[in-house]
C-alpha cells in the first residue's frame, strides 16, 4: 500500500511541475497543491490507523515539493500521538489535529 501511495504522490507532483512548465501555476503555489495532497494522504492513514506509513509519506512529500519549487520550505515532521483513544460507535468523530 506505501509504494501505490508514493506513487500517486509521485504522480500527482509530477503533473504539477509540468503545469508549472506550461505556465499554469506558479512553482511556489504547485508546490503547495502537492503539500496539500500530501495532507490529505496522511489524514486519511491516521483515520484508518496507518501511522507507520505518514513518516515516509512526510518526507515524500517534502522531496516532490522541492523538486517542484526548489526554494519550498519543507514541513515539519508529524508527531504521532501516543496516547490515542480508540474510536468508538459507527459515527464517532476522528481528531484530525496531527500536531
Amino acid at each position: 500500500m506505501l509504494n501505490q501511495l508514493l506513487g500517486s504522490l509521485r504522480r500527482f507532483a509530477q503533473l504539477r511541475k509540468k503545469e508549472v512548465k506550461q505556465g499554469l501555476y506558479s512553482s511556489e503555489f504547485a508546490a503547495s497543491l502537492v503539500q496539500s495532497y500530501s495532507d490529505s494522504m496522511m489524514k486519511g492513514m491516521h483515520l484508518v490507523g496507518g501511522e507507520a506509513y505518514i513518516a515516509a509519506i512526510q518526507s515524500e512529500a517534502n522531496k516532490q515539493c522541492c523538486s517542484v519549487c526548489p526554494g519550498y520550505q519543507k514541513s515539519k515532521k508529524v508527531k504521532s500521538k501516543k496516547n490515542r483513544i480508540p474510536l468508538s460507535g459507527k459515527f464517532a468523530e476522528p481528531n484530525l489535529n496531527m500536531v
